[in-house]
């Protein structure tokens, strides 16, 4: 899904992302029902690089044909990254199509960085319940050892379909060992070797 993102938006995340994050970041991958690339949101913690950051991104969008403007959405205002197209219906009138291909804003300490409007909606309202609260979530992170060098969180029950959808193999391995993925919740990874030459990690799955 990743590869698919990066591709879709001609970025390299290493060079043009993560290079300028220092401080805390979180990307998470939901399902698209209208594309087989899922939709992203993308939340990194403010800091003196964050600007050049955006600035980059900003350029990327620009040179890859997309409007970069601001709108204001519930009071917030949010930079867009849009695609617009005009619309001759008739000799005296012209119409404008705008697509928002992504969008970003800042919100307390962080800037967050979605896909789809309705997702940026939908967490600058905080109508959903913060990942922080969930229960899986917290037991996941109390099993893995601190410090560490980050993780990824699954959860199993609403990612299976893009994970199936982008890594056929799953489907394969899901049948190999069909009682364990009938109970499967949640499956975190993490790294946590601070040894020079040392790679150590560990997963944890939380069943039901």
């Amino acid at each position: 899904p990743l590869v698919a993102i990066q591709n879709n938006w001609n970025l390299n995340f290493t060079q043009d992302i993560f290079h300028w994050v220092l401080g805390e970041y979180a990307l998470a991958l939901l399902p698209n029902s209208e594309n087989t690339i899922p939709n992203w949101l993308f939340v990194v913690e403010k800091t003196p690089e964050l600007t050049a950051l955006i600035a980059r991104l900003d350029h990327i969008a620009s040179t890859s044909g997309f409007n970069v403007s601001s709108l204001t959405l519930d009071g917030q205002t949010i930079s867009a990254w849009t695609q617009i197209t005009a619309l001759s219906e008739n000799n005296t009138s012209i119409n404008i199509d705008a697509k928002i291909k992504g969008a970003h804003t800042t919100l307390d300490n962080y800037e967050i960085f979605a896909s789809d409007l309705k997702i940026l909606k939908a967490v600058l309202s905080q109508k959903q319940k913060s990942l922080l609260e969930n229960t899986q979530f917290q037991n996941a992170m109390t099993a893995i050892p601190q410090p560490n060098q980050g993780y990824i969180y699954l959860n199993w029950e609403n990612s299976q379909n893009i994970l199936k959808r982008h890594l056929p193999l799953l489907k394969f391995v899901e049948v190999l060992d069909k009682p364990l993925f009938d109970h499967l919740q949640s499956l975190t990874i993490s790294s946590y070797s601070s040894e020079p030459g040392i790679l150590k990690g560990g997963v944890f799955w939380q069943l039901h």
